[in-house]
């Protein structure tokens, strides 16, 4: 068996230095990432198996080779870790396969000149993926472009991880928002428990934040397991935490992964983050997505 993981962080977006769209805590969530992946005993799982790109060095060439590098020779029970934090958008679907008409879409550092990332690009690789490779996606950033949450926690400053899309994307975006399903909030009051045992909201949860619980996703059809920092419909933000840039869906999600006992299923680490985030001011929600098998199973397992 062999563990690989491929993280992307971008603080600074082109041009180099002062000027672009930049952002501040996505350098310091991958090493906080980097570092929750070696203190879960994730077998083979070490610096030499991890390709780290940040900031200038985050193209769109580099970033895919990476992806290309992460499932290259990748066989039935690897481990495979996918992490990007930084800027997301959307784009207008060009290939007729999204029924909201738009693609989600990651930013490279240099996406003025090279372009977005989309979802169909990751997807073309993924859909390569042998069966049995355990694969775990972490975005800690927006597709929506829209709505900003902010803050109602003891924070110097807050800033959304977006960018806006193109001027087509954002009419054809208004034009299909009727239709479009819109899921915020999440229950303030979770236990993380085992795989043997529940979690569910604590006494008292109004019947108001139950209407706003946005549940796991089940996808039969996926091959690996997708978590988002927040829903199609949010922004993913980030702020100063005890005087550290920070992602605010990565730092709740690296302190519940540490705190969490190790036989806690993806469903509960899931709830547990949406927790934190709740109780620190924050609406976005954690969003979940995969096979049933393994929703309910144990993460990178």
């Amino acid at each position: 068996m062999t563990a690989k993981a491929h993280l992307i962080g971008i603080n600074d977006y082109a041009p180099a230095g002062d000027g672009g769209p930049d952002l501040s805590g996505c350098v310091n969530d991958i090493e906080d990432f980097a570092t929750v992946l070696s203190e879960r005993g994730v077998v083979g799982m070490k610096a030499k198996t991890m390709r780290v790109l940040t900031d200038t060095r985050a193209t769109k060439e580099k970033d895919l080779t990476g992806l290309v590098w992460l499932f290259r020779d990748a066989k039935p029970g690897d481990v495979r870790a996918f992490y990007y934090s930084g800027h997301g958008t959307y784009l207008t679907d060009t290939s007729g396969d999204e029924p909201y008409g738009r693609d989600e879409a990651i930013c490279p550092h240099n996406f003025p000149t090279a372009g977005m990332i989309c979802d169909d690009e990751i997807g073309a690789v993924l859909s390569g993926i042998l069966p049995g490779v355990r694969v775990e996606v972490f975005l800690d950033t927006c597709f929506s472009g829209t709505t900003t949450r902010q803050t109602t926690g003891p924070c110097t400053w807050t800033r959304p991880r977006t960018i806006s899309p193109p001027l087509d994307t954002r009419f054809l975006a208004e034009e299909l928002s009727v239709k479009r399903p819109v899921f915020s909030g999440c229950n303030p009051e979770v236990t993380i428990g085992t795989a043997g045992g529940t979690s569910r909201p604590a006494s008292g949860t109004s019947p108001g934040d139950r209407a706003l619980t946005r549940q796991t996703v089940t996808v039969p059809a996926m091959t690996h397991v997708i978590w988002s920092g927040c829903s199609s419909k949010q922004t993913s933000e980030e702020r100063q935490i005890d005087g550290t840039p920070r992602g605010v869906f990565t730092y709740h999600l690296c302190q519940v992964l540490r705190d969490a006992p190790q036989d806690a299923p993806r469903k509960n680490i899931r709830k547990g983050v949406c927790a934190a985030i709740r109780q620190d001011g924050y609406r976005q929600t954690p969003q979940l997505e995969g096979p049933a098998d393994r929703l309910n199973g144990l993460i990178f397992g």
